[in-house]
């Protein structure tokens, strides 16, 4: 998810329509879209049934059980992490969709050489007082009126621990330190944050622009009928590797170049600790949760990126963090 909310409530939302299925069942989608998510029953089963271990990893700012679940007998790792931004859903469903998966691929779960560990949804607090929209009609006023997400440095996925010349964040959040938890026991060579976008269509972000693979990541969204975002998200100062694949941010370099220590009020970011540590490999997928068809429209709008954020800066609300 970007770090900023201002090109999604400028002008023009309420031409924003429909939540994309991709796919998923009404049980796959709906299911894990609660705070009870790493207690419920589907989970559990899927995890016990197939010789999973569930390890009870640490309890959220309000008391809530964040486990692991860990499936396979493979010699490499692999981390899936849902809702790393609590308005952002769709990595838990795709996570219970991954453990029903392998709950019925026995080749997959036991011949892939990896052994797969979730952790279903890290921001379980900040997923409960998201529900209002989570269920019901999905419209965008729900949207607007149900709406939450932490203040970024709360942010479980910008709140590891980070020392840079001129700067040091060491409030790391209980939901950080579950997930850090995880990342140093497990050192994978792969880690997954599924995040998700508001609109655009999708993008992805990996830690090394490998061609084979952004082949591959830039072919996906037409498979499901999904635009793929050759912008990226603007604010996060990303650099393009190829056609909707995105470098992950800089953080030391934005700290570095800013005029006041304070641009940045965080800590690093899941990549950025598990990169550096573990020399693991992060990737990204931005979902996109509205459709609009003015995303294939190539046609320019007549206005300046410039222009546009100086609208919604002075006419939208700011939400920015």
């Amino acid at each position: 998810g970007s770090m900023s909310r201002r090109g999604f409530m400028g002008a023009g939302v309420a031409a924003l329509a429909t939540w994309p299925r991709l796919g998923m069942s009404r049980e796959s989608l709906e299911l894990p879209l609660s705070a009870d998510l790493d207690g419920h029953a589907l989970v559990r089963r899927l995890a016990m049934t197939h010789a999973a271990q569930v390890e009870r990893l640490g309890l959220s700012r309000a008391g809530r059980p964040i486990d692991l679940i860990s499936v396979g007998r493979g010699s490499r790792a692999a981390l899936i992490v849902g809702a790393p931004h609590a308005n952002e859903p769709i990595g838990c469903a795709t996570i219970v969709r991954l453990l029903m998966r392998l709950a019925q691929d026995r080749e997959l779960r036991e011949g892939s050489d990896w052994r797969w560990h979730f952790i279903p949804a890290i921001d379980l607090d900040g997923i409960s007082l998201n529900e209002g929209w989570f269920r019901g009609q999905r419209t965008l006023a729900r949207y607007l009126d149900d709406f939450y997400r932490p203040p970024f440095k709360l942010q479980p996925e910008y709140a590891f621990p980070l020392e840079v010349p001129g700067y040091r964040f060491d409030k790391e959040t209980p939901e950080t330190a579950c997930w850090r938890l995880a990342l140093d026991r497990i050192r994978p060579q792969l880690q997954c944050s599924l995040h998700g976008a508001d609109t655009g269509g999708s993008f992805f972000l990996a830690s090394d622009p490998q061609p084979r693979l952004c082949t591959v990541l830039a072919d996906l969204p037409e498979q499901s009928d999904i635009t793929l975002n050759t912008v990226g998200d603007s604010s996060a100062g990303l650099s393009g590797i190829a056609p909707g694949v995105f470098s992950f941010p800089n953080i030391e370099s934005q700290i570095a170049k800013a005029a006041s220590k304070d641009a940045w009020n965080a800590g690093d970011s899941s990549e950025g600790y598990s990169r550096k540590r573990y020399r693991t490999f992060n990737m990204v997928c931005e979902v996109p949760l509205w459709r609009d068809a003015r995303e294939r429209d190539p046609r320019p709008s007549g206005r300046s990126l410039a222009e546009v954020l100086d609208v919604l800066h002075d006419d939208g609300p700011d939400v920015t963090r």
